[in-house]
C-alpha cells in the first residue's frame, strides 16, 4: 500500500497525504522534495507511482519481484539502491529505495518493515541543522539506519566469538556444532556487509561536490560499514581457527586412543608369546612322555638299566633348549 505520500518543502515543513498526481507539483511549490513511503506495495499501486514519476519499468519489476541483491543502479539522474537488514537468525530484510533530485520513494514488506522505515523518516527529517531536507539526506537516513544495524550486530557476534574463544581454551571448550553456528552468522552478516560498503562508497562519489555535508555523512556511514567489515573478516578468522583448534584436539584424541590401542595389542602380543614358548616347552617332555607311555613289548628301553634317565634327560634337554631359543628372541 502506498502508506504515505508527503512533500517535504526547504523550511522543514512537511505536507501529508498529498495526492500523487499533485506530488511533483507541491513539491516544486514548496521547493522541498516528494517522498513516496510503500510498504507491501501492490502491482497496481507500483504502476501508479512509476506512471506518476516515471520510473524505468525493469525498476519496477525489480521492485515487485524482490529477492535482489544488494546493489546501486543509475537510471539517468535516477539512483536505484537495494538494501538488505540483517534480522537475527531469520532471512534478511529488503528495502528498496529510488531516489531522484526532487523525489523519493521507499519499498519496504511487513509490519517489521514499516515501523523500520518510520525510525529512518525521524532520522531524514530531524530537524538537526546538519543536513538540508533533500532525497539524498532520506538515502543517507536509509544507509546510516542500516550500517547501524550492521555495526551493532557485527560487534554482538564479535562478543559472542570472543566468549567462544576463551570458552575454546578453558576446561570445557564448546562443541564443534555450536562454533560452525558461530561461523554461518558471521558469514551470514559479512554477505550483507562487504556490497553494503560498495554501495555506501558509490553513492558518496555520486553525490554533488557543493553538497559538502552529504558527502561527510556519507563518509561516515562508510566508515561504520568498514568497520563491521572488519570486525566480520577478523571473527571469521577466529572461529575458523576456533574449528582448525576443535579438529586438532579430536586427532590428538584419535591418535592418543590408536597409541593406546596399540600398546594394549603389543602387551597381548607379548603375552601371547610367553604362552606359545611355554606351551612347548612343556609340549616337548609331554610327547616323550606319552611315547614311552604307549606300552608297546617291543621297545629296548624297557630292558634298559638307563632307560628312565635317559628318558628324563631327553625331555631336560628339549625344554632347556625350547627354552633357550625363545629367550634369544625375546619371547620370555
Amino acid at each position: 500500500m502506498i502508506r504515505a505520500a508527503t512533500v517535504h518543502g526547504a523550511d522543514g515543513g512537511v505536507d501529508a497525504d498529498v495526492p500523487l498526481e499533485r506530488l511533483q507539483e507541491a513539491a516544486a511549490d514548496r521547493g522541498g522534495f516528494a517522498w513516496v513511503d510503500l510498504v507491501d506495495p501492490s502491482e497496481g499501486e507500483l504502476a501508479a507511482v512509476a506512471a506518476e514519476l516515471g520510473l524505468h519499468a525493469l525498476l519496477v519489476e525489480d521492485i515487485a519481484a524482490r529477492g535482489q541483491r544488494t546493489k546501486l543502479e543509475p537510471y539517468g539522474d535516477v539512483r536505484y539502491l537495494v538494501l538488505h537488514r540483517p534480522d537475527g537468525d531469520g532471512p534478511p530484510q529488503e528495502v528498496h529505495v529510488v531516489a531522484a533530485p526532487a523525489w523519493v520513494v521507499t519499498a519496504t514488506w511487513g509490519e517489521a518493515g514499516a515501523a523500520w522505515i518510520d525510525g529512518v523518516r525521524e532520522r531524514a527529517v530531524a530537524a538537526d541543522g546538519d543536513l538540508r531536507p533533500s532525497p539524498g539526506a532520506v538515502v543517507h537516513a536509509v544507509l546510516d539506519a542500516v550500517g547501524d544495524e550492521v555495526l551493532e550486530r557485527a560487534e554482538a557476534l564479535d562478543d559472542d566469538a570472543q566468549a567462544l574463544e576463551e570458552r575454546a581454551l578453558g576446561d570445557a571448550p564448546p562443541a564443534a556444532e555450536e562454533s560452525y553456528r558461530a561461523l554461518r552468522q558471521v558469514a551470514r552478516l559479512a554477505r550483507l556487509a562487504e556490497p553494503l560498503a560498495d554501495v555506501v562508497v558509490r553513492f558518496g562519489a555520486a553525490v554533488p561536490e557543493d553538497d559538502a555535508e552529504l558527502r561527510r555523512h556519507v563518509r561516515d556511514v562508510a566508515d561504520h560499514v568498514q568497520r563491521a567489515a572488519t570486525r566480520l573478516e577478523a571473527q571469521h578468522a577466529l572461529v575458523q581457527g576456533m574449528l582448525q583448534l576443535q579438529a586438532a584436539r579430536v586427532a590428538e584424541r584419535q591418535n592418543e586412543h590408536m597409541e593406546a590401542l596399540a600398546e594394549r595389542s603389543f602387551e597381548q602380543g607379548e603375552q601371547v608369546k610367553r604362552v606359545t614358548s611355554w606351551a612347548a616347552i612343556l609340549f616337548a617332555p609331554t610327547l616323550i612322555a606319552g611315547v614311552y607311555g604307549m606300552n608297546f613289548r617291543a621297545m629296548p628301553e624297557l630292558h634298559w638299566a638307563l632307560g628312565y634317565p635317559f628318558a628324563l634327560l631327553l625331555m631336560l634337554v628339549f625344554a632347556v633348549g625350547l627354552y633357550v631359543a625363545f629367550k634369544r628372541k625375546h619371547w620370555l
